[in-house]
């Protein structure tokens, strides 16, 4: 695979001719919106397809796949037009590898809304080790705000995605809540309860793990942020999930604002299982994030 930076006066085109890459193949896998008008400093993705299947009457993915000794989601990630959907037909080309390409050794995961596109869903699965639905909220006496999990847990289980249950101060009005961030980091007994109704839903849901997600907390909850999440690691640990804590991307131990000075790197990382530097906070598109460890 090679990363080609786009200079000026480039097009998608000839960007092909330069590579001996067919432009149809540079087209799909790169899936730019206007190919003639690229930008300086964009990121071409350069593939060359080695083994290809011409789809036969009576082929299914699921028999392409096995012919070839790969798995489905293989098949996905190398034909991302195909939006993880099965359905294929006579006549279609399928990549089955492409030169100098490698298997996937990392983790990969993103949070999602549980009103993402269905297609956009589909499509990013079959590359994520991890999914996070976004997200169990709680009140101050440790009862959980729920979430409609339930059509992307399925997903995430037909794609192979391990669902990590994301817990995080979001009321009921969508927003992160710093006093109710305050309430339950200095109430031991609300805290076992809301851990326990965690661990409730993530044995019913089939959850493999547990993303902990607390913003906006300020500096003086600093130190019982790590207690409770010491807490939730021995008692998730002692079931068999992972925790996983999301950390504000702070550029300095000292950075001011109640954004960061609330999580203290060496603090959280040395009770967490995981953590998650959120890099995205530097600039995202609403409403979906992802990231990559």
């Amino acid at each position: 695979m090679i990363i080609h930076i786009v200079k000026a006066g480039e097009t998608m085109s000839s960007i092909s001719r330069d590579y001996g890459v067919s432009l149809d193949w540079l087209l799909t896998n790169n899936m730019v919106p206007n190919p003639d008008n690229l930008l300086v400093g964009q990121s071409i993705v350069i593939m060359y397809p080695i083994t290809i299947h011409i789809v036969r009457p009576g082929d299914t993915l699921t028999t392409i796949a096995r012919s070839y000794g790969i798995t489905s989601n293989e098949i996905f990630r190398n034909n991302i037009t195909l939006y993880g959907n099965p359905d294929i037909y006579p006549g279609l080309a399928l990549v089955i590898a492409y030169e100098g390409t490698s298997p996937y050794s990392f983790y990969v995961g993103g949070y999602a809304y549980p009103y993402i596109d269905k297609k956009l869903l589909n499509q990013s699965l079959p590359f994520m080790s991890h999914l996070m639905p976004f997200t169990y909220g709680f009140k101050s006496d440790g009862s959980l705000v729920m979430l409609n999990d339930e059509e992307l847990l399925a997903a995430a289980f037909e794609y192979g995605s391990s669902p990590y249950m994301h817990l995080s101060t979001l009321n009921e009005e969508g927003n992160f809540d710093s006093e109710l961030a305050t309430s339950m980091l200095n109430n031991l007994e609300a805290q076992n309860v809301l851990l326990q109704n965690v661990l409730d839903v993530m044995i019913a849901k089939n959850y493999a793990g547990l993303d902990i997600d607390f913003e906006f907390i300020g500096g003086e909850n600093a130190q019982e942020y790590i207690v409770f999440i010491n807490k939730a690691t021995k008692l998730m640990n002692s079931q068999g999930y992972p925790v996983i804590t999301a950390l504000a991307p702070k550029t300095s131990d000292s950075q001011p604002g109640i954004l960061y000075e609330g999580h203290e790197y060496a603090g959280i990382g040395g009770v967490s299982n995981f953590v998650l530097l959120m890099t995205y906070e530097w600039g995202y598109t609403f409403p979906h994030t992802s990231y990559c460890q």
